[in-house]
C-alpha cells in the first residue's frame, strides 16, 4: 500500500481492529479501514494537502505529519496547522475533537483507547495530556524528549525519549516527572546516530515493565516498579527528601515509603 502522494515522509502506522478490520494511517495524514480477507479499503480521512513550508523543502523536500492511531484501531490522530490535532473516531472518520495546542510544533503524539487519552510533545521539550471524553488539556509539563513517547494501558505512566537515549517517566495523571534512564547506544550501529533516534518504546499491559527496542541493538526491559524509581530518584538527588519533593515526585508511587534515609 503506498502512502498516496508526493512529498509525504514517515512510517505507516497500523492496527487491528475487533471487527477483523485494519485501521491504516500513511504518511500523508490520510486514514483508511482494510478489509484483510479482501483487500477492501475505505477513505475514512481524506490525506492532507501537501504543502511544506521553505524550510522543509529545502532540508528533507517532504512534509510530516504527526499522526497516531490507538491499540484497537477505533481512534485516530493527526497534525494539521498552527499546532491543532485532530482526532478521529473510526471507522466512520468522524471528527471527535480538534485540539488546539496553540504550539508551533508538534513532535511526537501517543493515543490511548484505555484511557480515551492523547499525549502530545510539542514545542520541542513540553509534554500535554489531553481528555479525549472532553476535548480539554489536562496538563502541560516541560523536560520531555522528542524522539519517542509511550503511555502504558492502565493509565498510571508516560514515558518520553531523548535523542540521546535519555528515557523520563511521568506520571501520567500529574504530569510530574519522576525519573530517568538512559538507553545503551547499540554496539552494532555505525557513524554518530543516537539511541533515541533508533529506539521504540512500549509498555507492558500491566505497566510493570518499560520495553525499549533499538534497531540493530538490544531489547531491553526497565522496572517501573515503586522501589526501582525511587532508588534512581535518591542516587539523583543524594539527600533525604523535603516534603514538598515528596508530595511533588513521590505521592502516587510510595505511600507510607520514608524515602532516601529515615
Amino acid at each position: 500500500m503506498t502512502a498516496g502522494g508526493h512529498g509525504f515522509g514517515g512510517p505507516t502506522l497500523i492496527a487491528a481492529r475487533a471487527d477483523g478490520d485494519i485501521t491504516v494511517v500513511p504518511p500523508n495524514g490520510s486514514v483508511l479501514v482494510v478489509d484483510p480477507a479482501t483487500g477492501e479499503r475505505s477513505t475514512a480521512v481524506k490525506p492532507r494537502e501537501s504543502d511544506p513550508t521553505a524550510g522543509d523543502r529545502k532540508q528533507h523536500g517532504t512534509e510530516w505529519y504527526q499522526r497516531a492511531v490507538g491499540g484497537q484501531g477505533g481512534l485516530a490522530a493527526v497534525t494539521a496547522a498552527d499546532g491543532r490535532v485532530d482526532v478521529h473516531e473510526l471507522p466512520s472518520g468522524r471528527r471527535l475533537h480538534e485540539l488546539v495546542t496553540g504550539a508551533s510544533s508538534v513532535d511526537r503524539l501517543f493515543l490511548s483507547e484505555e484511557t480515551r487519552t492523547l499525549f502530545a510533545v510539542v514545542d520541542g521539550d513540553a509534554l500535554e495530556r489531553w481528555d479525549l471524553a472532553t476535548g480539554k488539556r489536562s496538563w502541560r509539563s516541560d523536560g520531555a524528549g522528542e524522539w519517542g513517547i509511550a503511555a502504558d494501558p492502565s493509565g498510571r505512566w508516560v514515558a518520553t525519549m531523548a535523542g540521546d537515549g535519555t528515557v523520563w517517566l511521568w506520571n501520567a495523571r500529574t504530569g510530574d516527572r519522576l525519573g530517568t534512564i538512559v538507553i545503551p547506544t547499540p554496539s552494532t550501529v555505525v557513524g554518530v546516530a543516537q539511541s533515541g533516534q533508533q529506539t521504540s518504546l512500549a509498555f507492558s499491559p500491566d505497566g510493570e515493565k518499560l520495553w525499549s527496542v533499538t534497531e540493530g541493538g538490544e531489547l531491553l526491559s526497565w522496572d517501573t516498579s515503586p522501589d526501582a524509581w525511587i532508588e534512581r530518584l535518591c542516587d539523583r538527588v543524594g539527600r533525604t527528601l523535603t516534603e514538598p519533593e515528596r508530595s511533588r515526585y513521590l505521592t502516587s508511587l510510595s505511600d507510607g515509603i520514608t524515602a532516601c534515609g529515615s
